[in-house]
């Protein structure tokens, strides 16, 4: 069953044209994903990280093949490179809201073409917004 917070998301991604990044501040998202990151660290990672704040990059789309979206996210502390992903139905209900949150002020800063493309046909800027957006997913997500 799909919770009201996720088709939210859902609805947020789709006038996004499916991908997002932003940094995410104290709340219920990053306390979730900080907990899913010190849960997969192990070692001097796992020290480091729960004894220090740190900030976090995240980024939401549809994967190429995939039906639902991935939520990856990526350490922004000096010298630790530490990147996750987990799917948005992992997310608990708070953390949806509040990433719901995040997409619908990503949706109001965008330029119009970007968010009506779909409406009206989608227009040369919106389809290379759009592509761009793509490309920076899968930059983030196929790096080293």
């Amino acid at each position: 069953m799909t919770s009201e917070h996720q088709q939210n998301v859902s609805a947020q991604l789709a006038k996004l044209h499916g991908h997002a990044y932003f940094r995410v501040d104290e709340g219920p998202l990053k306390e979730s994903l900080t907990r899913e990151i010190l849960d997969s660290a192990e070692g001097e990672l796992a020290e480091l990280l729960s004894n220090s704040s740190f900030g976090l990059e995240v980024n939401i789309g549809v994967q190429e093949g995939e039906s639902e979206p991935a939520v990856g996210y990526s350490v922004d502390y000096p010298g630790v490179a530490h990147r996750c992903e987990i799917l948005l139905s992992r997310l608990d209900e708070p953390a949806l809201k509040d990433l719901g949150g995040y997409l619908d002020r990503l949706v109001q800063q965008a330029p119009p073409a970007l968010t009506d493309a779909g409406k009206s046909g989608s227009s040369k800027a919106a389809r290379i917004n759009a592509l761009a957006a793509k490309v920076v997913f899968f930059i983030l997500y196929h790096s080293v």
